[in-house]
């Protein structure tokens, strides 16, 4: 008697990415995971250059400081959403400069940045946009129009940081995630609840 073998199908199973609340709490382990240095163990997350996402490291896709809030606090497609903005808007951000009122202000039909001084070196649409998103979902101290630009000031610097020592070599990497860590602990973590 012959039986009849059948398949089965196989089902994907989809697991949808909850990004954890930018708050303090999640905020110092988020600094712990970039370095840490307790009993004499060090570890350190390689963190990439020049962009909000760069390269791979073993499989992993590397990311600097602020791709990596973006991809813990924010959505676990940072790619789509600077991509999406920078179709919108081009890649970078021009600053027209008014003599007479001393200020500057970014060009129409470029992306506005909510949140990033005008007088910041930060030009690029992708990395501003990041820095309005994660300073609109963190749980700050107070929603001060001032606490909510100190906080895209400092996750600016802590990208300026993280590009500062480039290389590949291992401790060039774990100083500049040290760094980073370190910014993350004394200028984001105060400002948040």
């Amino acid at each position: 008697m012959a039986t009849k073998k059948t398949a089965k199908k196989a089902t994907k199973k989809v697991v949808k990415f909850k990004p954890l609340s930018f708050n303090k709490a999640n905020a110092k382990l988020f600094a712990d995971n970039i370095f840490s240095d307790m009993g004499g163990r060090v570890t350190f997350l390689k963190l990439c250059e020049g962009d909000l996402s760069n390269g791979k490291d073993d499989g992993r896709t590397l990311h600097c400081a602020l791709g990596e809030a973006y991809f813990t606090f924010g959505e676990a497609n940072g790619a789509g959403f600077v991509k999406s903005v920078e179709k919108k808007f081009g890649a970078e951000v021009s600053y027209t400069y008014d003599d007479e009122k001393g200020t500057s202000a970014a060009q129409e039909g470029c992306y506005q940045p909510k949140y990033s001084d005008e007088d910041s070196s930060c030009t690029h649409t992708g990395t501003l946009a990041v820095v309005d998103a994660l300073v609109e979902v963190a749980e700050l101290k107070n929603s001060k129009p001032e606490t909510k630009k100190k906080l895209a000031e400092a996750l600016l610097d802590t990208m300026q940081s993280n590009d500062n020592a480039c290389g590949v070599d291992v401790e060039e990497a774990m100083n500049r995630s040290k760094d980073v860590a370190d910014m993350w602990r004394d200028s984001v973590l105060p400002l948040l609840k």
